[in-house]
């Protein structure tokens, strides 16, 4: 891990060599394979890991990578959404991304914030829910209100600009912060084209973190 990286609010020195490191690249990996190995084009590049992992660190050392094209899918879970599929490999890019940053960004994360970070996820937030409702209920003998809403199109709606200021913020590696803005503006929503990039592709590790740091 890298040294030198601190709590709370400021700059935080991550560095870019460890983000392409091999050993992150293959750390990645597991992240990323677990419970999808027997998926088709894992077991693709599974068969020649070495070989992608080991371009795949040229390519990000010598600063040629460039995405591969997503794949766009309809799903519903239970609504109706659009997400968009990377590459295995550039899935692979962004697990180890997603990993070197996860330490800075969760910290300035509210303590209920339970999607998509370690030691939280649903049961936890679900034994967190039903300790407020005790609370604000008084053991369930008066009456008690929860809101549930969403922001509509929320990642459709992320300013590229403004995301990218806020990471600014923290990270101060130059190469490692070329390749976020790379990360961030390969994918943008054509609606809402123009000077200015919107949009976060939904399926991507690293939109989940980016997300919640707007």
């Amino acid at each position: 891990m890298t040294e030198g990286v601190f709590s709370g609010g400021g700059h935080h020195k991550i560095d870019f060599r460890d983000v392409i490191s091999i050993e992150n690249l293959f750390f990645a990996w597991k992240k990323f394979s677990k419970g999808k190995r027997s998926h088709p084009d894992a077991v693709s590049f599974e068969m020649r890991l070495e070989e992608h992992l080991f371009s795949l660190h040229e390519r990000l050392a010598n600063g040629t990578w460039t995405n591969d094209p997503y794949v766009c899918k309809r799903i519903a879970d239970p609504k109706p959404r659009i997400i968009h599929i990377a590459s295995v490999r550039d899935r692979v890019l962004y697990q180890a991304v997603y990993q070197q940053l996860y330490q800075v960004f969760d910290k300035t994360f509210i303590h209920d914030s339970y999607a998509s970070r370690e030691g939280k996820g649903t049961h936890a937030g679900v034994k967190r829910f039903e300790d407020f409702a005790r609370k604000v209920s008084s053991n369930y003998t008066k009456p008690a209100f929860v809101l549930k809403c969403d922001v509509k199109k929320f990642f459709d709606g992320i300013d590229h600009g403004i995301l990218f200021a806020l990471i600014s913020g923290r990270i101060t590696d130059e190469r490692l912060l070329e390749l976020l803005q790379v990360v961030i503006g390969n994918f943008w929503i054509p609606a809402f084209a123009g000077m200015t990039k919107y949009g976060l592709p939904l399926g991507n590790v690293t939109s989940q973190l980016f997300q919640m740091s707007t």
